[in-house]
């Protein structure tokens, strides 16, 4: 009887590891601006890079670009993929995000089977009405 109640926790030991994989921690980073101030209806740049806990580059992975305004509902505005050295570089045509035209953003990445989710500093974002404008609310 101690023999196949040891071998049963070998058993558990096993499988549980093979179940429970550990992932490695990231770091994004947005790129930070003085200020970011911009008429709605032009574009705007978000860049920055995604390493893991090793400061190793992870490539090709979606990064999010995310507000706080009232909309859009889930707060992206915009995405891109990170290239071999983990850069990543995309553009949105600015808009209304928010009533009062102040914004934070920051970028997401929702992590994947090998690497954690991480989410940036945020960044300020000023966005001034204009002619050519549009608004989401």
């Amino acid at each position: 009887m101690r023999i196949l109640l040891v071998s049963l926790m070998v058993l558990s030991a096993v499988s549980v590891g093979a179940i429970y994989a550990e992932t490695l921690d990231t770091e994004i980073r947005l790129f930070q601006w003085r200020s970011i101030q911009v008429n709605a209806g032009y574009d705007i740049a978000f860049s920055g890079n995604l390493k893991d806990s090793s400061g190793n580059p992870i490539p090709h992975a979606e990064i999010l670009i995310r507000v706080d305004g009232v909309c859009p509902d889930d707060g992206i505005i915009a995405s891109g993929i990170t290239d071999a050295k983990g850069r990543y570089f995309t553009m949105t045509e600015a808009m209304h995000w928010d009533p009062d035209g102040l914004v934070r953003a920051n970028a997401v990445f929702s992590g994947d089977s090998k690497y954690s989710p991480s989410e940036s500093r945020d960044q300020l974002i000023v966005v001034f009405p204009s002619a050519h404008g549009k608004s989401c609310y």
